[in-house]
Formats: C-alpha cells, sequence, structure tokens
C-alpha cells in the first residue's frame, strides 16, 4: 500500500509539472474536441468505437482528434472518416520525457477546446494527457474499482463534468458520458471500420477452406486465471471436427503459437493462424465465420462489434463491467456463477471455479445449437 501511494503521490506531482510547464490556456475561435483512448487494452478500445459509431452527432466541433495507443492503432487503418487519429507509444511516453513533451505539444497544436477521456481512470497517471492537452472542458468517467485510486480527487476537480454510476458495463457508461457532451440520444453499437486493403490474405485462406464452415477459437488470454484449460479445448475440438463441413481455425498472438499447436489434432480440419493476422484481417475473417469461440479477451469485444455468433468462456472476474453485452439467442456466456464474482480476477479459490468448472459437453451443445440455428 505504501509503495501505491507513493507511485500516486509522484504522479500527481508530474501532472502539476506538466500544468505548470504547459499552463498557458489555449484559445480557438472554433470548437475543437479531443477524445482519449490511449492505455494497452485492445476490448477497451473496441467498447469505445461506439464513438466512431456516433461521430455525426459531435458535429458541432469542427475538429475531432482520437489519440489511441499504437499498440492497437492497427484497428483503425482502414478508417477512412474525418477523426484525425493520433497514435501514442503509451509505454514510451511514460519513461521518456523528451517523448512525453513532445506528444504533449503535437496534441496542444490541434488546439482541443473540449476533451473526453475515455480511459478507466484506474491510476491518476491516467489523468495526465487530458489535464495538459489544453482543453478548457474536461469530461470523463468518474469511479473505479481499483483500490490504487488512493489520490483521485486531486484531479478529479480539473473535470467539468464526470459519469458516475459505476453499475454498468463500459459500454452503456460510455453512452451517458457520450451524451453528456453532444447532447443527443447515442446508439449502443461497436464497430470496426474496414475497407478492402488486406481483403487479399482473407480470400486466400478461404479458397483453401473452400465451403466449409468457419469455427474461431481464441483459446488463450493475457491471463491465464481467465482461461478455460487446453485440454478441456482439446477435448472439445475432438468432438468439433466430428461434425460435418466444419474447418477451425485457431487465433492468437505469436507468443502463444507453440501452446496452441497443441490443439491442431487434424491439419485437415484445424489450422492454427496465432500470430499470422492483423487485427483487420481477423475481424474480416470473422465475417465469413460461423462461430466464435473464446474467453475475456479483446477479440471477444472484436467478434461482438462484427456481431459473429458467439460463446464466451467468461468466469466472473469482470462481470458486469465489461459484460455481458445486450441478450443476442447467438451470443451465450457461460460461466459457473458464484457469490464472488465481481472480484477482478483476485480468486479465493485454488483455481477459478467460475471458468474450470465449465463443461466441455455444455460447449459442444451450444456449438451445435448455432449451426442448427445456421441451418434454417
Amino acid at each position: 500500500m505504501f509503495l501505491i501511494k507513493l507511485k500516486n503521490i509522484l504522479a500527481v506531482s508530474i501532472i502539476f509539472f506538466l500544468k505548470i510547464l504547459f499552463r498557458v490556456k489555449l484559445t480557438s475561435s472554433v470548437k475543437n474536441l479531443i477524445v482519449f483512448k490511449h492505455d494497452k487494452f485492445l476490448g477497451d478500445l473496441i467498447i469505445a468505437s461506439i464513438f466512431f459509431v456516433n461521430a455525426a452527432k459531435f458535429d458541432k466541433f469542427q475538429k475531432i482528434i482520437f489519440v489511441t495507443d499504437s499498440k492497437n492503432s492497427e484497428l483503425f487503418e482502414e478508417y477512412s472518416g474525418n477523426i484525425l487519429i493520433l497514435k501514442i507509444d503509451s509505454a514510451k511516453y511514460k519513461r521518456n520525457i523528451f517523448y512525453k513533451i513532445k506528444k504533449i505539444i503535437e496534441i496542444r497544436s490541434h488546439h482541443p477546446t473540449h476533451c473526453i477521456n475515455l480511459n478507466l481512470r484506474v491510476g491518476i497517471n491516467i489523468d495526465e494527457l487530458p489535464l495538459v492537452c489544453g482543453a478548457k472542458t474536461l469530461y470523463g468517467l468518474a469511479d473505479s474499482n481499483s483500490s490504487k485510486r488512493t489520490l483521485g480527487s486531486l484531479t478529479d476537480k480539473y473535470y467539468y463534468q464526470l459519469y458516475k454510476n459505476s453499475n454498468q458495463i463500459l459500454l452503456y457508461r460510455y453512452r451517458y458520458l457520450l451524451e453528456m457532451v453532444a447532447d443527443e440520444k447515442i446508439q449502443v453499437k461497436t464497430i470496426i471500420p474496414m475497407g478492402t486493403t488486406t481483403q487479399g490474405t482473407i480470400d486466400t485462406i478461404l479458397k483453401k477452406i473452400q465451403n466449409k464452415k468457419i469455427i474461431l477459437i481464441n483459446p488463450l488470454s493475457s491471463r491465464n486465471v481467465k482461461n478455460w484449460s487446453i485440454n478441456n479445448y482439446k477435448m472439445l475440438l475432438k468432438e468439433i471436427i466430428l461434425l460435418r463441413d466444419i474447418h477451425v481455425i485457431l487465433l492468437g498472438t505469436k507468443s502463444q503459437e507453440s501452446q496452441l499447436n497443441e490443439l491442431v489434432l487434424d491439419v485437415s480440419y484445424v489450422r492454427n493462424l496465432a500470430g499470422k493476422l492483423s487485427l483487420i484481417e481477423i475481424a474480416k475473417l470473422m465475417k465469413h465465420s460461423a462461430i466464435f469461440i473464446g474467453n475475456d479477451s479483446g477479440l471477444f469485444h472484436l467478434a461482438n462489434a462484427i456481431d459473429i455468433s458467439f460463446i464466451i468462456l467468461i468466469g466472473g472476474g469482470s462481470y458486469g463491467l465489461f459484460y455481458p453485452y445486450p441478450y443476442c439467442k447467438n451470443k451465450i456466456y457461460l460461466y459457473n456463477s458464484l457469490p464472488c464474482f465481481g472480484c477482478e480476477w483476485h480468486c479465493i479459490y485454488t483455481e477459478p471455479k467460475c471458468m474450470t468448472e465449465i463443461k466441455v459437453n455444455e460447449v459442444l451443445i451450444n456449438v451445435k445449437k448455432i449451426l442448427s440455428r445456421e441451418k434454417k
């Protein structure tokens, strides 16, 4: 706890130093909006695409700038709208003072008058860029479930308005936050902007598969506690490849490729593309697929944005914060319900029973249900 407080004191000190350094308030004869979603979390960024769906409702601003982390900025590589996408290397921003100042100057050069901070404010340093960007009117999310935000009130006072309801999934919190700024009803939907640039790779994959139905499986997340076991996926795949005219494609990162090779039980029916596709290519492949199976990860939120049928093994760590999305019969969440839901993955058991007690047969039954509906 002492180290957390020390880090927060240091973060606040840096913010106040930067506010003094960039104390000159920017003036502009027109309204310009800057939106920050520059943390490293892919799933959160996809949820934040609700802003792009509703961009037309912010037409009172002459210029709109969207700041995102360069790690996941490929999501917007085929975006062709009027919003200016600014990329920032968040890790480099934290450790390199020269890069930090360079980026602040670049952001301030756009003369933002209004700012929306879409980052979950789980630490004081997430407020830094919004507070020094030069905008006079700041909006953000007021609360966090994190105990690390011990000095949050010191930066809260700089916000013009904060949305305070934490009893909603993030998508709905974004909705009401954006309605504060737009003063219009916001459509509750996420989207991945797609063009035709990377279509060739997908066409090659589809040609090899021919007319088989594609099931995409993303077995691993960034944290082991969120994962269903590899052995469970092996048993599931043994059953899936017995189904007629099915081809399974495994998705993941390059570092997960060797682990996922264990699941390639038969190369005629299962293919491992971990680390071989960009996020946009995965999104396009989803549009040609029958089902996505995965867990609490960024690709789950991608599947929801693409509107593909999915089966998600979610557990209870983040239940009520990021999911479940509004009900749809072909969007299925599987978990073992426990009173400790909302634990932020600080599991009180020797294993996450909300995940480990999900049965293979339960997943298989739902796979068959979705496939049978598609035949009708």
